[in-house]
């Protein structure tokens, strides 16, 4: 059963973060850029950047608060990512304190924080499917929408991407994949 999901990105090109909302039908409901979510809140960073970035954590969590996720997915493509990872679970945690059992390890499927691996949505965001669904958003909604989809339903969203089995072949689902002969890959593909 898919669930309502919100999906958070990072661009480091761009410097923001994207966040989407995805019904349990896969549809976007809703979406909002962060540019200073990521941005220093110490005490020693100045009171501007202190104060940016409460005011996107305060916009963070009133759209969690109005999108009453299951799950939160974070993409997982760089180590900034991290403190993203960090800094969500805080906010989500914040919000919706009893989806966060004491006894529950971050590393169970059940966690309400996760990550997800970006491999699908980075093929995704910029196939024909993505830009015929989504033709007035930008590359990073798509990226997000994509990995909200991949973690409601990930062999739904690999299928999408193929016209035919030789289509998946651009991914990597496994880092010894190279040394399969492709005519083996493809052979097998068109098998499933």
């Amino acid at each position: 059963e898919a669930h309502r999901v919100v999906s958070v990105v990072y661009s480091e090109a761009e410097q923001v973060v994207v966040v989407v909302l995805l019904d349990h039908d896969g549809r976007l409901v809703d979406w909002l850029q962060l540019k200073f979510f990521l941005g220093r809140g110490d005490e020693k960073a100045p009171q501007v950047e202190r104060d940016r970035k409460s005011a996107d954590r305060d916009r963070f969590k009133r759209f969690l608060s109005d999108a009453s996720p299951e799950f939160v997915c974070i993409g997982a493509s760089s180590l900034a990512c991290q403190r993203l990872f960090m800094d969500t679970r805080e906010c989500f945690k914040g919000v919706c304190p009893n989806l966060f059992p004491d006894d529950l390890p971050e590393d169970d499927r059940s966690f309400p924080v996760q990550w997800v691996d970006v491999e699908v949505a980075r093929v995704v965001m910029n196939s024909d499917r993505a830009k015929r669904e989504f033709p007035d958003h930008p590359p990073l909604i798509r990226y997000a929408v994509s990995l909200a989809r991949f973690f409601q339903e990930p062999l739904v969203e690999v299928a999408g991407l193929a016209s035919s089995p030789d289509d998946l072949l651009s991914l990597r689902f496994h880092s010894h994949q190279g040394v399969v002969p492709v005519e083996e890959r493809i052979r097998r593909l068109h098998r499933v």
